[in-house]
């Protein structure tokens, strides 16, 4: 049986563990999060020795966000607003709830569904969550369940 802990307090990731995650260089982290305020850290770093630290949440946002401006090569800065709103709403929302959704993006405006509307405008950016949420689970070292549990007990032979 596999257990998924829930989340008793927010989970967080510092800065190497990011970079690890979002495939983002050292420069590009800090320009990203402090810098340019794209998307501050949740605990910004403070003095010497003390790291940042970054809820799950951020960090998720942090990962779409490379993936759209390295394949393709989106402006940051015009993303920041809504980065942040994504960001904020998610944290009413538990990281589970979300497996099987996609975030489409249009106008300056999202939707988090579980079905993507083809039709809502002409224009719109459309990212399956899933591969992003198992990449914070591994990084979290939090189990998945497996996609299928087996029907007949193990016989040795």
């Amino acid at each position: 049986m596999v257990m998924i802990p829930i989340m008793a307090s927010p989970l967080t990731f510092q800065a190497s563990d990011v970079r690890i995650l979002t495939g983002l260089s050292p420069s590009q982290l800090r320009e990203w999060t402090s810098r340019r305020g794209i998307l501050p850290a949740d605990q910004p770093a403070r003095g010497r020795g003390r790291h940042a630290h970054y809820a799950w949440n951020t960090v998720l946002v942090l990962r779409i966000l490379a993936e759209l401006h390295t394949n393709f090569g989106v402006e940051l800065t015009t993303w920041s607003g809504l980065a942040q709103r994504i960001r904020d709403d998610l944290t009413k929302v538990h990281p589970l709830s979300l497996y099987g959704k996609y975030l489409q993006i249009w106008g300056g405006r999202y939707e988090i569904t579980a079905t993507p509307s083809l039709t809502l405008v002409s224009t719109s950016t459309i990212v399956p969550l899933n591969p992003h949420l198992q990449a914070l689970a591994v990084g979290l070292g939090i189990p998945t369940p497996p996609a299928q549990l087996s029907l007949f007990a193990a016989v040795a032979t």
